[in-house]
Parts: structure tokens; C-alpha cells; sequence
């Protein structure tokens, strides 16, 4: 978990977050497009990014805070289109 929080504010789709979910490629961006996964996930030109303290609170991590990350950052400026949902 630590390695998570660690890192960047936010996580690639795919391979990060497939990987945590342990599905594949083709499976992780069919859940996204749908409005099927139980975090942001935000489309920024071609990246699938998902926010990092979303992600961690879906794993069970509810007393994570910004101030638990390196970054500090909850996902800078973009806005939410909603939990799970891509445009």
C-alpha cells in the first residue's frame, strides 16, 4: 500500500489499476467506459487516469488523507465526471 500512496497523485487504467484488480486490458477499459468501476476515472487525451486516494479507499484504506501522500494531491484540477465514469 505504501508503494501507492507514495507514488503520483494519479494511476494508469491500465497496467496499474488492471493489475490491482486483476483483470486484463480489454476487461478493465470495457468496466471503465461503462460507469462500472467504483472509483473516478478520468480521460485525459488518450490516458485512462485513476485518483489515487479513491483507489486506496476502495481497497478498504478508508483513513487515508491527502496529507498521507507524498503528493499530497487528491487529482489537481481535473473535474470529476463522476465515480466510474469516462467521457
Amino acid at each position: 500500500m505504501r508503494e501507492l500512496l507514495d507514488g503520483p497523485p494519479t494511476r494508469p487504467l491500465y497496467p496499474d489499476v488492471a493489475q490491482i484488480m486483476q483483470c486484463g486490458r480489454s476487461k478493465i477499459f470495457d468496466l471503465a467506459t461503462r460507469g462500472e468501476l467504483p472509483f473516478p476515472v478520468f480521460k485525459i487525451g488518450n490516458r485512462y487516469l485513476v485518483p489515487v486516494l479513491p483507489l486506496a479507499r476502495w481497497l478498504g484504506y478508508e483513513d487515508i488523507r491527502p496529507e498521507d501522500t507524498t503528493s499530497g494531491a487528491t487529482g489537481g484540477g481535473v473535474t470529476t465526471i463522476g465515480p466510474g465514469r469516462v467521457a
